[in-house]
């Protein structure tokens, strides 16, 4: 069984995961816009059905780092929701310099939950709120 983090964002998904492939390398993100898919996909009666939904939507992305997968998608209007309210997302380094650098490509705009550094479980240990609504956990390596 594998888990994969799917995100939801309220129109900013290719900017996000622009951010995201950029601070953390990979694959180029693989995105699919609304504006795609058949109208019969769609109908008039679904949320954000018919010509309603903008042509710059994303509804679906992702990108490959390592065996990692992430996963995103804009919200289809009509469906709105705060992004990632209640869920975080972390993501563990083999180095702690290579954390912090991943915690400071990530904190502009944002909000830092737990500033970055050492703890008692983890080399270096920080959590931010991206300026997407996204929350991190980024840790690295475990203590001795």
């Amino acid at each position: 069984m594998t888990f994969t983090p799917y995100l939801l964002f309220p129109g900013t998904c290719a900017e996000a995961m622009d951010l995201y492939c950029r601070v953390f390398g990979g694959t180029e993100p693989v995105l699919m816009r609304y504006s795609e898919a058949p109208p019969e996909d769609f109908p008039e009666d679904m949320p954000g059905g018919g010509a309603a939904i903008p042509p710059n939507l994303v509804m679906h992305a992702n990108f490959r780092l390592g065996d990692g997968l992430l996963m995103a998608s804009d919200y289809p209007p009509g469906v709105e929701t705060p992004s990632q309210a209640s869920v975080a997302v972390h993501v563990g380094f083999a180095s702690v310099a290579a954390a912090q650098e991943a915690f400071d490509g990530l904190i502009e705009g944002g909000t830092i939950l737990v500033p970055f550094a050492e703890t008692f479980w983890a080399s270096g240990f920080g959590m931010l709120r991206d300026r997407f609504g996204t929350h991190w956990m980024l840790s690295g390596p475990a203590r001795a």
